[in-house]
Protein backbone atom coordinates (compact mmCIF):
# COMPACT_ATOMS: atom_id res chain seq x y z
CA UNK A 1 0.00 0.00 0.00
CA UNK A 2 3.09 2.59 0.64
CA UNK A 3 4.26 1.53 -2.77
CA UNK A 4 1.32 3.05 -3.98
CA UNK A 5 0.61 6.19 -2.32
CA UNK A 6 4.74 7.26 -3.50
CA UNK A 7 3.62 6.33 -6.85
CA UNK A 8 0.48 7.88 -6.66
CA UNK A 9 2.26 10.98 -4.73
CA UNK A 10 5.07 11.15 -7.96
CA UNK A 11 2.37 11.21 -10.72
CA UNK A 12 0.28 14.02 -9.10
CA UNK A 13 3.33 15.75 -8.39
CA UNK A 14 4.77 15.19 -11.70
CA UNK A 15 0.55 16.32 -13.55
CA UNK A 16 0.90 19.63 -11.37
CA UNK A 17 4.29 20.50 -12.76
CA UNK A 18 3.25 20.01 -16.05
CA UNK A 19 0.22 21.72 -15.83
CA UNK A 20 1.74 24.77 -14.21
CA UNK A 21 4.76 25.03 -15.98
CA UNK A 22 1.98 24.48 -19.46
CA UNK A 23 0.21 27.70 -17.85
CA UNK A 24 3.06 29.50 -17.48
CA UNK A 25 4.28 29.28 -20.53
CA UNK A 26 0.87 30.48 -22.17
CA UNK A 27 1.44 33.46 -20.28
CA UNK A 28 4.38 34.11 -21.82
CA UNK A 29 3.85 33.62 -25.29
CA UNK A 30 4.42 36.81 -26.88
CA UNK A 31 5.35 38.24 -23.89
CA UNK A 32 8.52 40.05 -23.15
CA UNK A 33 12.45 39.03 -23.39
CA UNK A 34 13.90 37.40 -20.26
CA UNK A 35 16.89 36.53 -19.10
CA UNK A 36 18.07 33.41 -20.69
CA UNK A 37 21.00 31.55 -21.29
CA UNK A 38 22.87 29.96 -24.37
CA UNK A 39 25.87 27.72 -22.81
CA UNK A 40 27.44 30.32 -20.86
CA UNK A 41 26.18 33.27 -22.86
CA UNK A 42 23.26 35.03 -20.95
CA UNK A 43 21.41 36.59 -23.71
CA UNK A 44 17.63 38.25 -23.57
CA UNK A 45 15.23 35.60 -25.40
CA UNK A 46 11.17 34.95 -25.42
CA UNK A 47 8.70 32.28 -26.76
CA UNK A 48 7.21 34.01 -29.31
CA UNK A 49 4.89 31.21 -30.20
CA UNK A 50 3.64 28.18 -28.57
CA UNK A 51 1.07 25.19 -28.54
CA UNK A 52 0.10 22.08 -27.01
CA UNK A 53 2.86 20.50 -28.80
CA UNK A 54 5.72 22.99 -29.92
CA UNK A 55 7.07 26.14 -28.71
CA UNK A 56 9.03 28.51 -30.53
CA UNK A 57 12.01 30.46 -28.88
CA UNK A 58 13.67 33.58 -30.21
CA UNK A 59 16.17 35.18 -29.14
CA UNK A 60 17.11 39.12 -29.28
CA UNK A 61 19.76 39.13 -31.55
CA UNK A 62 16.99 37.50 -34.11
CA UNK A 63 17.80 33.84 -34.82
CA UNK A 64 14.69 31.49 -33.34
CA UNK A 65 13.86 27.91 -33.35
CA UNK A 66 11.05 26.09 -32.33
CA UNK A 67 10.68 22.63 -30.51
CA UNK A 68 7.81 19.99 -30.99
CA UNK A 69 6.87 17.44 -28.46
CA UNK A 70 5.21 16.97 -25.35
CA UNK A 71 6.25 19.13 -22.59
CA UNK A 72 6.31 16.90 -19.46
CA UNK A 73 8.91 17.04 -16.94
CA UNK A 74 12.20 15.54 -18.52
CA UNK A 75 10.82 14.61 -21.88
CA UNK A 76 12.86 15.04 -25.18
CA UNK A 77 11.50 17.87 -27.72
CA UNK A 78 13.09 17.94 -31.31
CA UNK A 79 13.68 21.20 -33.48
CA UNK A 80 13.51 21.72 -37.14
CA UNK A 81 16.66 20.25 -37.59
CA UNK A 82 16.34 16.84 -35.77
CA UNK A 83 18.34 17.59 -33.26
CA UNK A 84 16.62 16.45 -30.08
CA UNK A 85 16.38 18.26 -26.90
CA UNK A 86 15.80 16.80 -22.73
CA UNK A 87 13.20 19.20 -21.55
CA UNK A 88 13.72 19.99 -17.55
CA UNK A 89 11.23 22.27 -15.82
CA UNK A 90 12.49 24.43 -13.01
CA UNK A 91 10.60 26.16 -9.60
CA UNK A 92 7.21 24.37 -11.40
CA UNK A 93 7.02 26.23 -14.66
CA UNK A 94 8.31 29.66 -14.08
CA UNK A 95 12.03 28.29 -15.85
CA UNK A 96 12.79 25.58 -18.00
CA UNK A 97 16.03 24.36 -19.68
CA UNK A 98 16.84 22.13 -22.89
CA UNK A 99 19.95 20.21 -23.28
CA UNK A 100 21.03 18.33 -26.56
CA UNK A 101 22.81 15.45 -25.39
CA UNK A 102 24.41 14.86 -29.04
CA UNK A 103 26.50 18.36 -29.19
CA UNK A 104 26.09 19.47 -25.41
CA UNK A 105 24.51 22.46 -25.65
CA UNK A 106 22.39 23.84 -23.27
CA UNK A 107 19.55 26.63 -23.18
CA UNK A 108 17.90 27.90 -19.99
CA UNK A 109 14.57 30.11 -20.33
CA UNK A 110 13.98 33.18 -17.81
CA UNK A 111 16.98 31.93 -16.18
CA UNK A 112 20.80 31.33 -16.74
CA UNK A 113 23.44 28.91 -16.23
CA UNK A 114 24.59 31.03 -12.99
CA UNK A 115 20.88 29.92 -11.74
CA UNK A 116 20.38 26.64 -13.20
CA UNK A 117 23.56 25.43 -14.28
CA UNK A 118 24.27 22.58 -12.15
CA UNK A 119 21.25 21.00 -12.73
CA UNK A 120 22.06 20.67 -16.50
CA UNK A 121 25.75 19.81 -16.46
CA UNK A 122 26.95 23.34 -16.88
Amino acid sequence: MRLISKALALALTTATAAFFGTEALKAEAGGEYKQCSFNYQIIPCKISSRGRKYLTISWIDGKKQTYYGERMYNSYLTDKLGGSWRYLDFDTGRSFSLKNPSNGNVIIWNGTYKDYGTYVGL
